[in-house]
C-alpha cells in the first residue's frame, strides 16, 4: 500500500502505511529503505538523516541485514550526495567492506568518499584499481574513469583504453 501511496504522490499516507508496517516489523532494511526515500521524498530531510544515524548504531538489531548488505553503501551514498555528511557515510562505507567484503559498491562507496570530498585521488583511485582487479566490475572501472575527470581526462582516455584492452569494457 506504501508504494501505490508514494506512486500516486501521497507520500504522507505512505508515511502513514509504514508507520503500521513498523509496529508489525520494526527491524527490516527493506522497510527502513522506504521510510529514508519516502522522508526524502517529503522533504522531511531530518528524519532520514536521524534514521540513516540510528541505524548505523543499530544495525545489529537487523536480522535481514545479511540479506540486504548492499543497504550500507546505500545509505553511505545518500549522506554523501544529499545530506552532505561525509563523516557518516565514511563510516558505512569503512562498515560495508568489513561486514561484506566481497559487495563492490562498498568500495566504491568508500573510494567516491576519498576523491569527491577529501580530494585525495590517489587513494580512491587506489581503492578502485584494487577493486576493479578484484572483482572485474564495470561499475567500479566507471568509477575510476570518471575520477580523471575532476584533474586529468587524457589520462583518464589512456586508463579507459587499458580496461578496454583488459575485457572490462565492450
Amino acid at each position: 500500500l506504501s508504494d501505490i501511496a508514494i506512486n500516486s504522490s501521497q507520500f504522507e499516507l505512505s508515511d502513514t502505511f509504514l508507520k503500521v508496517a513498523d509496529t508489525i516489523k520494526p527491524f527490516s532494511t527493506k522497510l527502513l529503505i522506504r521510510k529514508v526515500n519516502n522522508f526524502i521524498k517529503i522533504g522531511y530531510f531530518e528524519k532520514a538523516h536521524s534514521l540513516i544515524k540510528r541505524f548505523y548504531y543499530e544495525q545489529n538489531l537487523y536480522d535481514d541485514l545479511k540479506d540486504n548488505p548492499k543497504i550500507l553503501s546505500y545509505f553511505s551514498n545518500i549522506l554523501l550526495t544529499v545530506f552532505a555528511d561525509y563523516e557518516g557515510s565514511l563510516k558505512l562505507s569503512l562498515d560495508s567492506i568489513k561486514r561484506f567484503p566481497k559487495i563492490e559498491e562498498g568500495y566504491k562507496s568508500l573510494a567516491e568518499n576519498y576523491i569527491y570530498f577529501y580530494g585525495d585521488l590517489l587513494q580512491g583511485r587506489r581503492i578502485l584499481i584494487e577493486s576493479i582487479n578484484k572483482f572485474h566490475s564495470t561499475l567500479l572501472a566507471e568509477s575510476y574513469i570518471k575520477s580523471f575527470f575532476l584533474n586529468n581526462p587524457k589520462a583518464g582516455l589512456y586508463e579507459l583504453i587499458k580496461l578496454k584492452k583488459a575485457g572490462l569494457f565492450s
